[in-house]
């Protein structure tokens, strides 16, 4: 389950990412993404250690951040602390997400390639449904995946390779099907006289853009569009690394 495999990375994750780049980076995009989406309240779906929070609440959004794994939400809470921003945590699946906001919001958030661990269709329907009820009338969604299709050409298994200190972080992929993949984090000590690893692996279904744009419009979604990044960048199915759809919910 995806819980337990973010439960067991909870205390590495922050040193994998490398949090305080990463959390600059996330701001430039919001600002540009902002700019084109005029957002005041939002749902961070599957926030994990809250860094995607961190930078929208920065922003001035009004954030409910929401996780499965609870070792994961005690990792953003602090870290929220750290950066003197206020977001409200809940421990939510993605199908309770209109749950943990009383009030509509202008936006749900589901970020980092956190739609993959939603092995089957009927949960994809049932996530995506949640977050359209969240919503405010004319309020979009915002999902990020990476370009399975790309990666399944290319055959490049190696998603990243960090160094931090002494500890080292290889992400990468097998790929066990068309509908499966597995996401596996070795992490390496080499503080000692010879190294040390753990292995950490969860599956994901590598989903296509299609199917995404399907369940959303088929949830009651519409006018979807597809970018490179947060920055709006246009998509290209041969060359992007990944893909941020955004569809909005119909007014009334």
């Amino acid at each position: 389950m995806a819980s337990n495999f973010y439960a067991e990375i909870s205390e590495i994750y922050d040193s994998m990412i490398g949090s305080d780049a990463f959390l600059d980076e996330l701001r430039a995009q919001y600002e540009v993404f902002l700019r084109t989406f005029r957002v005041k309240t939002a749902i961070d779906t599957a926030c994990g250690s809250g860094y995607h929070s961190i930078a929208l609440a920065s922003s001035g959004v009004v954030v409910t951040a929401c996780d499965i794994a609870p070792a994961m939400l005690e990792k953003a809470r602090v870290n929220a602390a750290r950066h003197g921003v206020e977001i409200r945590f809940e421990n939510a699946a993605f199908d309770r997400t209109h749950r943990v906001t009383r009030a509509p919001v202008d936006a749900v958030f589901c970020m980092g390639n956190s739609i993959p661990h939603v092995l089957h269709t009927r949960a994809l329907e049932a996530a995506i449904r949640s977050f359209y009820r969240a919503l405010g009338d004319r309020g979009i969604v915002v999902i990020q995946l990476l370009n399975y299709d790309r990666i399944a050409k290319s055959g490049d298994r190696i998603v990243n390779i960090r160094r931090d200190g002494s500890d080292e972080y290889v992400r990468f992929y097998d790929f066990l099907s068309k509908t499966r993949v597995r996401f596996n984090v070795l992490a390496i000590d080499w503080s000692g006289d010879k190294p040390t690893h753990r292995l950490y692996s969860t599956e994901l279904k590598p989903y296509t853009l299609e199917q995404i744009i399907d369940s959303l419009e088929w949830v009651g979604f519409t006018d979807a569009a597809v970018y490179a990044s947060m920055e709006l960048a246009p998509y290209d199915d041969d060359a992007s690394y990944g893909a941020t759809v955004v569809a909005r919910k119909a007014g009334r």
